[in-house]
């Protein structure tokens, strides 16, 4: 990647999308049997900006 691979825009939605993620591996996991389930899972989160667009998740709601 460089630079002009990057579009600076001030619409970084991190909570939003760590939620969500979080969300969906919360469902992906009910709905696996136990013997297949993760025992744990890691997120790693790798962004260009910093939150300011989030509309559905706030850092204590990310917490929890």
């Amino acid at each position: 990647m460089v630079e002009k691979d990057y579009e600076v825009a001030g619409t970084t939605a991190l909570l939003d999308a760590i939620g969500f993620s979080i969300q969906k591996i919360v469902n992906v996991q009910k709905h696996t049997s136990k013997e297949q389930r993760a025992d744990k899972v890691l997120f790693v989160v790798t962004t260009d900006g910093m939150e300011n667009a989030s509309r559905e998740y706030s850092h204590t709601k990310i917490k929890k």
